[in-house]
């Protein structure tokens, strides 16, 4: 189990390591039911290893009701009632409610749940539909369960997986030695990013030229998809923006690319966006080298290619106010 190992503060957790931790992300916010349904399964085995956060909990929680719902998951062959879907997604709302709200009950006097919602960020709407499902004569619509289940799944993981991501990359967790292949893909070498790099600018140089952005976004995914390391990925985006600048005549179309493939990207790389942010910045100076990465980021911030982008700007700027003038 991940322990005090990785540098954060020390608690015994359920998962191995922090990459199980990560593949259950990436599973989780998986494009297909297989991968969710897969990560599913990874926190049913946590919760049997030991007691797992709240948001571990109900992100698994509702995203396996999701995928035995008709409505999201058209091919599922799960015999689920509406009235057992209207139970269990009720249930998910309860259980975050109690999880977050009731935890934040701070000092002698007790706090009402919508003040304390209103002072963590947390949707108010939820608190009342929690109300309803708990003391309403009916449960809550199935229409109104299936846009919370959502909405849970949004906050969870602006508030938890994401935050928890950043985390473990600033303290360089990820950056430790990972298995390759972890979902059974051919990866590239580590050692050929150059060549792939090369061939990478080969295909935006061609834009307008027999090659749609459409072809390219999809060549550069395909191409980064396989290959094995996050910090490779990134590398190799910074490799492709430091030879080729966004402020030409077919500017917008170079950034429409790398920002499709980005896009992408993060849905399996969380947090490469952030990471991309950072390294862009770290590169800025005087030279045209370091005038060109400030104008792929804040091309790529436009776009809102990058995840986190202001913030990491933010953080990195008041560290350092002359590093952007």
């Amino acid at each position: 189990m991940a322990s005090a190992g990785t540098g954060l503060p020390g608690k015994t957790l359920p998962w191995a390591d922090w990459h199980e931790w990560l593949r259950c992300y990436q599973g989780l916010s998986g494009q297909s039911v297989k991968e969710k349904l897969e990560a599913v399964s990874l926190v049913d085995l946590w919760r049997i290893r030991g007691r797992v956060p709240v948001a571990v909990d109900i992100t698994g929680m509702v995203l396996q009701i999701m995928c035995h719902d008709p409505y999201f998951t058209p091919e599922t062959t799960a015999q689920v009632s509406l009235d057992e879907l209207q139970q269990l997604y009720s249930l998910a709302v309860i259980r975050l409610c109690n999880g977050v709200i009731d935890t934040e009950q701070k000092g002698l006097v007790a706090q009402s749940q919508d003040s304390i919602a209103r002072r963590i960020g947390f949707p108010t709407w939820l608190v009342e539909l929690r109300h309803e499902a708990t003391h309403g004569s009916t449960l809550p619509t199935i229409h109104v369960l299936r846009m919370a289940a959502e909405s849970i799944l949004r906050y969870l993981d602006k508030n938890y997986w994401s935050r928890q991501y950043a985390q473990l990359d600033a303290h360089g967790v990820f950056a430790m030695t990972q298995p390759d292949a972890d979902n059974g893909d051919v990866r590239l070498p580590r050692g050929a990013s150059e060549d792939q790099c090369m061939l990478l600018r080969k295909k935006l140089a061609a834009l307008g030229h027999g090659v749609g952005v459409t072809e390219a976004v999809k060549y550069f995914t395909s191409s980064l998809s396989k290959v094995a390391s996050t910090d490779d990925i990134r590398e190799m985006l910074l490799n492709v923006t430091q030879n080729v600048t966004p402020a030409t005549e077919r500017g917008a179309s170079v950034v429409d690319v790398l920002a499709g493939a980005l896009e992408f990207l993060e849905v399996k790389r969380p947090g490469l966006g952030r990471g991309l942010a950072r390294s862009l910045l770290e590169r800025v100076d005087d030279t045209a080298e370091g005038k060109r990465s400030m104008q792929w980021f804040e091309a790529l911030s436009r776009r809102s290619a990058m995840s986190g982008a202001k913030e990491v700007c933010f953080e990195m700027t008041s560290k350092n106010p002359s590093l952007i003038d």
